[in-house]
């Protein structure tokens, strides 16, 4: 006896199972709180972190749970097709069920009884969430704690967060998870974006996101996109002649490569997140900014490379926000064969003279000195430690204001030595200089001149200080984020005081050859070459932004070339040159404690009666030593006739005394104190710009005096008239006399 139910009798006994396990299910979703839905997972999605820039440009994006990336949207930020051609292709009577489709599951048995094999889902879209949310084999009771749980699903969100959660959820193929990963990935654009067409295409490949990769597969991916058409079309949501409008739309579709932009910052930012973080975070970088200042550094890095030279790094900081809005740690992040990945402006390396200028800022604050301060710049022994001025001379008596400019070491020394070394490597550490406030260099006064490694992005948060008129703050890699309240470290006075000189007139000078063939706006700056010549740095500022520029070798190898005026100096220009492309650009305003007083030209102190030069110099009201000059005395004791005497400090005469100038003058004598006689400079580069004080002492008072270099006219004027001359290779007579007939003849070698 044939028992076969005949195939008119398989659909009743399909509704029946259907309604049944409906109706099992519904009631399980009500009468079973003891099984609560997992609200937690909803907001889980295997995300990947994105870095976007500071204006929303996306800089890198990392691999979520799974090696995916994943960028979950809002549904708002998704194009309205995409989820027309979602609800057509996969779930049709999405908005009249409750998660569970009655008359899908009955097709999907009456045709699977039929055909004796499964043939036909009946998964929801609300059932799909579910099942990439807690994935589990495919079997029946699988299938039915899928449905249960969408219903609870339904009960606790509303459609278009469903829908939300699948579109973020979704494979589309390789380890793509979400429409707007698919979408940036496919079509480089965001999913708001998406075309009717394309979004047909990537909704297509949800059935079989291997088979209808549009990169690899582009017919089969065209033909499930016609299917999709056909069903939206079937429903209402979009019209023939729309869909003849798509279908001619030309589909420019190839696997774009994850955005790698910035890559040293974007690996400096990721080591400070931690593992874990998702989403979407703003960051600090200026695009902008940043792939200028990549162009720069990539062709300064070039010419460089020609004098075995292969590192460069550069950073530039926002003073206002203390934003990093650019960086860059090497010329060429894939160069393996010169540590292009190793991030040079975090790597800590000697910054040489680059700290001198906090020295003289402590010196100011202390009241130790002021610019006009003469300072003694003469041979001294530390230890067994003998340091010497890169130009291998030395001066004499210098002013504070031409020491710092031409990065004497012995006058930094004097000055760390008196305000205390412990005290200077505090200071430092203050500064985010950690480093050089290791206890090791607590009593080491040669941390000044570069006996501690710094990075380039911690010095130049170091000189953003200056640049904030004293005040510190931690600098900031992430957008988003109230700046940190900052502290004060200098006064205003003092960082006002060490700006204006290395911004000063005599500093524009230098940059002749650098800049001279465009507008340049008025920076400060200060270089630093590290002993050996391995490192080479410059750091530049305004009251908007500081640069700071390193060059040498990731493994230490020396070069000639690495000297900070001429290797670093001019890619440090050039960043500040691309901030201000008109040349326009603000400064700093003359603090209200900042004041002017009759100095000594000889000693630098406050001028008292027998000073015969003085000038009108800044100091701090209410700071500087108000002690007055002490270098100068009336003669004339015992039947000496009248004048005025000059008693140099015993180091200063000790020195004067060898070069052959007399301790002491009185009356008319005249001598030239700098340059000392016989002396030899030493020119950092060929085209470098270096210039010397010319000083006096002696003389008629009150009388002109007149300086002749080569027999030609440099300067007449006032005997306290301030004079220079900037250095020219050879061998050179210097003469200064005044109108009484007094002369005095140094001669100098340049080299």
């Amino acid at each position: 006896m044939d028992t076969r139910i005949p195939r008119t009798g398989w659909r009743p006994i399909a509704l029946l199972c259907a309604s049944g396990c409906a109706a099992g299910v519904i009631a399980a979703a009500f009468v079973l709180p003891a099984l609560p839905f997992p609200r937690a997972e909803l907001g889980r999605y295997p995300a990947s972190l994105r870095l976007l820039s500071s204006d929303g440009r996306p800089l890198r994006v990392t691999l979520g749970d799974g090696d995916v990336v994943c960028t979950p949207v809002s549904l708002a930020e998704t194009s309205d097709w995409a989820v027309r051609a979602l609800v057509a292709a996969e779930d049709k009577r999405f908005y009249s069920h409750h998660g569970v489709d009655l008359a899908a599951i009955a097709r999907a048995a009456w045709l699977d009884l039929r055909l004796g094999r499964p043939a036909s889902g009946a998964s929801t879209i609300s059932m799909q969430v579910i099942r990439m949310m807690e994935p589990r084999r495919r079997t029946l009771r699988a299938k039915l704690i899928e449905a249960f749980r969408a219903v609870q699903l339904e009960r606790i969100l509303g459609k278009d967060a469903i829908l939300e959660q699948y579109l973020n959820r979704a494979p589309f193929g390789a380890n793509l998870r979400g429409i707007e990963a698919a979408s940036r990935c496919y079509f480089a654009k965001a999913a708001r974006d998406l075309t009717l067409g394309e979004s047909a295409l990537l909704i297509g490949l949800l059935q079989s996101p291997s088979r209808f990769r549009p990169d690899r597969h582009c017919e089969a991916a065209r033909a499930r996109r016609e299917y999709v058409f056909d069903r939206m079309e079937a429903c209402g949501f979009i019209t023939p002649a729309q869909r003849a409008a798509a279908t001619r739309q030309s589909l420019a579709v190839a696997r774009q490569p994850l955005p790698f932009a910035a890559p040293h910052f974007c690996d400096l930012v990721l080591s400070r997140r931690g593992r874990g973080r998702t989403g979407a975070q703003v960051t600090t970088l200026d695009a902008g900014v940043q792939r200028r200042a990549e162009q720069l550094v990539r062709r300064h890095a070039a010419r460089m490379a020609a004098h075995g030279v292969h590192g460069c790094a550069a950073v530039i900081i926002d003073v206002r926000t203390g934003g990093v809005i650019a960086l860059i740690g090497s010329p060429d992040y894939r160069d393996e064969a010169h540590a292009g990945q190793v991030n040079a402006a975090a790597a800590r390396r000697s910054p040489g003279s680059a700290l001198k200028t906090f020295a003289y800022a402590l010196g100011f604050d202390r009241g130790m000195l002021t610019p006009g301060t003469m300072i003694a710049d003469v041979p001294v022994r530390m230890g067994d430690y003998q340091p010497r001025n890169y130009a291998k001379e030395f001066s004499g008596l210098v002013t504070a204001r031409a020491a710092l400019v031409d990065s004497l070491n012995i006058p930094a020394l004097h000055i760390v030595r008196e305000a205390g070394t412990r005290s200077f490597t505090t200071l430092l550490g203050s500064l985010g200089l950690a480093s050089a406030a290791a206890p090791r260099y607590a009593d080491d006064a040669t941390v000044v001149l570069g006996a501690a490694a710094v990075s380039p992005l911690d010095l130049a948060n170091a000189y953003a200080c200056l640049a904030r008129g004293g005040v510190y703050a931690p600098y900031r890699l992430l957008g988003g984020q109230p700046a940190a309240p900052g502290r004060r470290i200098f006064s205003e006075e003092a960082a006002w005081l060490v700006t204006d000189i290395l911004g000063g007139d005599e500093r524009a000078l230098a940059l002749a050859g650098h800049a001279a063939d465009a507008r340049m706006p008025r920076i400060a700056w200060k270089t630093g070459t590290s002993a050996g010549a391995r490192d080479a740095w410059t750091v530049a500022w305004n009251p908007e932004y500081v640069a700071a520029v390193w060059l040498g070798n990731p493994d230490g190898t020396p070069a000639p070339a690495l000297v900070g005026i001429e290797a670093a100096a001019p890619l440090a220009f050039d960043l500040m040159r691309a901030l201000y492309p008109h040349g326009l650009a603000p400064w700093f305003r003359q603090p209200a404690g900042i004041a002017r007083r009759d100095t000594c030209t000889l000693s630098g102190r406050p001028a008292s009666s027998a000073c015969t030069r003085c000038i009108h110099a800044a100091y701090i009201a209410g700071v500087s030593d108000p002690a007055p000059c002490t270098m100068h005395g009336i003669a004339g004791m015992q039947g000496e006739r009248d004048g005025v005497a000059q008693r140099w400090p015993a180091a200063v005469a000790t020195y004067l005394a060898g070069i052959g100038v007399p301790a002491s003058a009185g009356g008319d004598a005249l001598s030239i104190v700098s340059p000392p006689d016989s002396s030899t400079y030493i020119l950092a580069s060929a085209s470098a710009a270096q210039s010397i004080r010319l000083a006096s002492a002696g003389g008629a008072r009150g009388a002109r005096q007149y300086w002749f270099v080569d027999d030609a006219l440099l300067s007449a004027g006032p005997a306290d008239q301030e004079v220079s001359w900037r250095l020219q290779q050879g061998a050179h007579s210097i003469v200064c006399a005044d109108e009484r007939g007094n002369t005095a003849v140094a001669t100098i070698t340049v080299e």
